[in-house]
């Protein structure tokens, strides 16, 4: 073999070798960059309260439960997040607290709230709402966006749930089948995807509905709003 196609042949081999390692290199520092940060928490239990009003928050998540506390969680070794609270007159208020997910990498402020509230409020916010059983509850939305999540393997029916919405507000229920669903939507949005037995209320102004499935519907629509219903 001549010395040409012997040095030719090495050096193939040497940027092989490279690009191998540079290849493992990226594996490598991706799989640190995908990693979760260690995160630090706190509990902070709380009076009971009845109704939740929440102002020009984003982030925050409620689950229905026995007890009444908040829970932080932060990324290690930076600063305890602030969150803005006060309770009075049965009112538990939070204001000002962003926790997008989007934005703070790995903050998260969460609340549990016991099973006799049934008032949430919400105005320039964007709330995750994780309820359980049989309840009521009355939402009432300006400027905000809600989720309501129930977990598929709880059947408890339930039994009255009330939106009141205006001002550009979205409501996105989950597996909450419902006896009796009130609306009253102004230039708002509700897709719900569970069946509900008996619907009734008023859109207007651009609203809409998105039913999965209702047996009696008694809704009042003006002619810039619609209604949809998967099944009847």
């Amino acid at each position: 073999m001549k010395t040409s196609k012997i040095i030719f042949i090495s050096l193939l081999c040497a940027v092989a070798l490279l690009i191998l390692a540079a290849f493992i290199d990226i594996r490598n520092n991706g799989r640190k960059l995908i990693t979760k940060p260690e995160l630090d928490s706190t509990i902070e239990m709380l009076p009971s309260f009845k109704v939740i009003d929440a102002y020009n928050c984003s982030g925050v998540s409620f689950t229905r439960n026995d007890s009444t506390y908040l829970k932080l969680r932060w990324e290690k070794d930076s600063s305890k997040p602030v969150f803005n609270y006060s309770i009075s007159n049965d009112t538990l208020k939070i204001f000002n607290n962003n926790f997008d997910p989007n934005r703070i990498n790995g903050y998260e402020a969460s609340i549990s709230f016991a099973k006799d509230v049934k008032d949430i409020k919400a105005n320039r916010s964007d709330l995750y709402v994780w309820t359980a059983g049989n309840y009521e509850l009355f939402l009432n939305l300006v400027k905000s966006d809600l989720y309501l999540y129930k977990d598929s393997s709880d059947n408890a029916v339930v039994k009255f749930l009330s939106v009141n919405a205006s001002d550009n507000s979205n409501i996105t229920v989950f597996n909450n089948v419902t006896e009796n669903l009130e609306v009253n939507l102004r230039w708002s949005n509700l897709y719900f995807n569970s069946g509900t037995q008996r619907v009734s209320g008023l859109l207007a102004d651009t609203a809409s509905i998105y039913l999965n499935k209702a047996s009696e519907i008694s809704l009042k629509c003006d002619n810039t709003s619609s209604v949809r219903v998967e099944a009847y």
